[in-house]
C-alpha cells in the first residue's frame, strides 16, 4: 500500500506541455517524492510525497508499479528529462581526477556493502567529485523502461545536496566564509559544507536525539577547523526556530540561520515556504543553472 502524504501543483501546470517539464522521482526506503519544474520558466509546478509501506525492495516495487498504474500522469515518457533520485547509506565520494570508471565497484566496497546492487556513478565537472553509489538493480531497471534511454538519468541524493546547495550559496552570494548546511530529515541528517562555490564536506548521519543532532554538527566542524563562533549554519529540514535541537545549537554556535526559498526557483502561493524547506533537496534538482550539464552519468 501507499499513502499520499503531500500533494500541491501550479495551476499553470498543464499534461499537455510535458515536453518542456523536468521530472525528479527520489526514491527512498520507505518513501516516494515527485517533483516536476518547467524549463522554460524556472518555475516549480509539482511536490508530491507518498509513503511506502514495503519492508523489501520486491514489496517496494510491487506498490511502486501500482504508484505508476494509478498516477494520472507520471508513468508517461513525454517528459523533456526524467531524473531518477535514490536516497540510500550507499555512496562514496572520490575526486575526479582519481576516479576511474571500471573502478567504481571497489570504491564502493571500501565503505560500504553493496550485495546484490548495481554500481553508479555520477561527476560533477565543476566541483571535481564523483559520486559513486548503489542502487536496487530491479526497482532501477523497472523504472527506466517506462522512459526514453535518452531522456532518463539515475543520480543520487547526495548530488542533489550537494550542486543544490552550491548553487544556493551562490545564489544568495554567501562568499565570505565557508557555509555549513544541514538538512534534517526524520532519523538522519545531511551535512554540506562550501566555500566559495566549492566542496569541503558531505556527509549523511543516522541520529536518535538532539544531543547527537548537535554532536555531529560540532565534529565536522572541528574536523575542518571552523570556529562555531565564526563560521554560519544554515537549517533545512524538519528543524524549526526555538525546537529544543535549535535551542541547544545556540549555545555553541553564535551564528544560526535557517533556509530561505531558492532564488533560481519560482513558486506559487500553494507552495509554502515550510514545504519548500522541508523538501530541499526534492526542489533543488532543477534545470535553471546548467545543472544537468555539469553532471556526467554512468
Amino acid at each position: 500500500m501507499y499513502q499520499p502524504v503531500i500533494s500541491v501543483k501550479d495551476k499553470r501546470f498543464s499534461v499537455y506541455r510535458l515536453g518542456q517539464y523536468y521530472l525528479l522521482i527520489s526514491i527512498g526506503s520507505k518513501r516516494l517524492r515527485i517533483s516536476c519544474v518547467d524549463q522554460a520558466s524556472s518555475r516549480c509546478l509539482l511536490m508530491e510525497a507518498y509513503q511506502m509501506d514495503a519492508d523489501n525492495s520486491i514489496q517496494y516495487l510491487t506498490i511502486l508499479q501500482q504508484l505508476f498504474r494509478e498516477h494520472p500522469f507520471i508513468a508517461t515518457s513525454a517528459w523533456k528529462k526524467v531524473v531518477l533520485c535514490f536516497e540510500n547509506q550507499q555512496y562514496t565520494l572520490v575526486p575526479s581526477a582519481l576516479f576511474q570508471e571500471n573502478n567504481s565497484a571497489d570504491y564502493l566496497k571500501l565503505a560500504v556493502d553493496i550485495a546484490d546492487q548495481a554500481v553508479k556513478h555520477c561527476i560533477h565537472t565543476d566541483l571535481g567529485l564523483a559520486v559513486v553509489f548503489a542502487v536496487d538493480e530491479s526497482i532501477a531497471n523497472w523504472l527506466q523502461k517506462g522512459y526514453t534511454p535518452e531522456h532518463c538519468c539515475i543520480i543520487h541524493q547526495a548530488n542533489s545536496l550537494i550542486a543544490g546547495t552550491a548553487a544556493y550559496i551562490q545564489a544568495k552570494k554567501l562568499y565570505a566564509e565557508a557555509k555549513v548546511f544541514v538538512l534534517a530529515e526524520t532519523g538522519h541528517m545531511h551535512i554540506t559544507v562550501v566555500e566559495k562555490s566549492q566542496l569541503l564536506y558531505y556527509n549523511r548521519f543516522a541520529y536518535n536525539s538532539s544531543d547527537e543532532f548537535l554532536q555531529y554538527i560540532l565534529i565536522v566542524m572541528y574536523t575542518l577547523a571552523l570556529n562555531p563562533g565564526v563560521h554560519e549554519v544554515i537549517l533545512a529540514g524538519s528543524v524549526v526556530k526555538d525546537s529544543l535541537v535549535h535551542k541547544k545549537m545556540r549555545n555553541y554556535i553564535r551564528h544560526i540561520s535557517f533556509s530561505e526559498k531558492p532564488p533560481y526557483l519560482k513558486f506559487s502561493w500553494s507552495f509554502k515556504k515550510d514545504l519548500i524547506i522541508n523538501y530541499f533537496d526534492l526542489v533543488n534538482f532543477y534545470p535553471a543553472t546548467n545543472y544537468l550539464n555539469n553532471l556526467k552519468f554512468s
